[in-house]
């Protein structure tokens, strides 16, 4: 769903609607001294912000809860104790998680991020709709990153006149595939993300592509 790293080690049960199915970021884990969580405000303005939640999402959260419970003050996510999590700790679980998902080995937690930004563009949301989502501080800022995965737009713009002034039927569809984004690694690797974190490709270059055939709007390679 789009949250940083410190708004899901932050996210408590009291924050997640399960009946009208929406997630509620308003805060996000700051420090966890002895066990005892410090909250604090999200990064910005704009991170406060009410995410959809999906039915799969909202079903999982239901299942992690009635087999773990809710930690310390009321926390989703916990270590196996039921305390905060810490960065250092998370990583090890992140990595035993992702190398049995089958991911690369260079995956990240703020990966998932960039996934879901992926996916909303390749099902068409506006720029203004992925911002919302993920609580940037402006549109420029969701286009500096993801701008390369919109479609171009000069086929569309061309048929819309045809199809007025030349009598023409409109296309089935009008957008040309999208453009996987890069985004530049601490590591100095460029990645590229298109909709499906299962399916996984590294290529001979620097380049590596998370793609689905199946989603419309995603260039197959």
């Amino acid at each position: 769903m789009g949250l940083r790293q410190g708004e899901c080690f932050g996210l408590t049960i009291d924050r997640v609607d399960f009946l009208r199915r929406h997630v509620r970021v308003d805060r996000q884990l700051i420090s966890a001294r002895a066990g005892v969580p410090e909250f604090g405000p999200p990064k910005s303005r704009a991170g406060f912000r009410t995410v959809p939640m999906p039915e799969v999402v909202g079903a999982s959260l239901a299942a992690h809860l009635a087999r773990f419970g809710a930690g310390t003050a009321g926390l989703v996510f916990t270590n196996t104790l039921g305390k905060p999590l810490r960065r250092n700790t998370a990583g090890d679980m992140w990595h035993r998680a992702a190398s049995h998902a089958g991911l690369p080995d260079w995956a990240t937690f703020h990966d998932l991020r960039h996934f879901y930004a992926s996916l909303l563009i390749a099902r068409g949301c506006s720029v203004k709709a992925v911002q919302k989502r993920l609580g940037h501080q402006s549109a420029m800022e969701t286009l500096d990153t993801y701008g390369h995965l919109w479609p171009d737009s000069d086929d569309e713009t061309r048929d819309a006149v045809e199809y007025v002034l030349g009598g023409v039927s409109p296309r089935a569809e009008l957008s040309s595939p999208a453009k996987p984004t890069r985004v530049r690694a601490s590591n100095g690797r460029a990645r590229s993300y298109s909709a499906d974190l299962s399916r996984v490709k590294a290529d001979q270059g620097p380049l590596v592509t998370w793609r689905n055939p199946e989603v419309p709007g995603i260039r197959h390679f």
